[in-house]
């Protein structure tokens, strides 16, 4: 085990609010990283592979076709990441500003997909529903611990 706050630069541990800079045992085999997991359900709700999916049961995209989409994103990234350890701001701008463009666009033409498709509509609904319910159920959980720990 490891102790909270040993070891911790000084700044750190002076950011930490008074109430929190106690000694806790700590395991780190039981730190998750949920948090990012619920941001990025909550970003995306998994509708981009929703309809991926329904394009592809629907004949509208091959699985090629969605493999080339992955490639490309991938490579992108990686055209980013080169961007910016090179430095050169005013290009990896120039690049960020030509992707939005590209994803409004793509974006558009997905809700046009989606209106045009009924039973698509449907499960996005569904599956909207479904992360709204799971986040409110976290969010009562949350509540109960602070209430049984005296806190707001």
């Amino acid at each position: 085990m490891k102790k909270l706050l040993i070891g911790l630069p000084l700044f750190m541990v002076l950011s930490v609010p008074a109430f929190a800079q106690t000694d806790v045992d700590v395991e780190v085999d039981d730190v998750t990283m949920d948090v990012a997991k619920h941001a990025r359900e909550h970003r995306n709700n998994g509708i981009k592979n929703i309809v991926a999916e329904y394009m592809l049961e629907q004949g509208d995209i091959t699985q090629e076709e969605l493999d080339a989409l992955k490639a490309r994103r991938a490579a992108v990234r990686e055209e980013l990441k080169a961007l910016k350890e090179s430095g050169d701001e005013e290009a990896l701008a120039a690049r960020i500003a030509e992707l939005r463009e590209e994803r409004a666009a793509t974006r558009e033409e997905i809700k046009a997909y989606i209106d045009s498709h009924e039973d698509l509509a449907a499960i996005i609904q569904e599956r909207r529903e479904e992360v709204r319910d799971r986040r409110d159920q976290r969010r009562e959980e949350r509540r109960a611990r602070r209430g049984e720990r005296g806190e707001k």
